[in-house]
């Protein structure tokens, strides 16, 4: 569900156990701090978007310095990034496995570089 909400749109996304996460939307080649998150890569209609990647780190700034997907996403036309803070590294990767478990996002299961 994509709702727009002080000037920053917000997009739901659920796992594979049901649960619902709250992801603000922000364009792709923003510039990020370094905070902890699980994000999701989105090409598309912004209206309709589709989820190319799930992942997550403990610093969103360093991560796509140099992410190891850059290309597949530069490939698949990303032009979204969905943003949900979290500290925890343990609920970080219990989110992605959750969310990657229920959209199988391509560039997920595949070698994509």
């Amino acid at each position: 569900m994509l709702v727009q909400t002080n000037q920053v749109k917000k997009l739901t996304l659920t796992g594979k156990s049901g649960r619902p996460y709250l992801f603000s939307l922000y364009p792709f080649n923003s510039n990020w701090t370094s905070v902890g998150a699980v994000y999701g890569v989105l090409s598309g209609d912004p209206a309709h978007p589709v989820l190319l990647y799930v992942g997550q780190t403990e610093d969103l700034q360093q991560r796509f310095a140099n992410h190891h997907k850059a290309f597949s996403f530069a490939l698949f036309k990303a032009t979204q990034l969905a943003v949900h803070l979290e500290p925890n590294e343990l609920m970080r990767r219990v989110i992605e496995a959750d969310l990657v478990g229920h959209y199988s996002p391509q560039l997920n299961l595949t070698n994509h570089g």
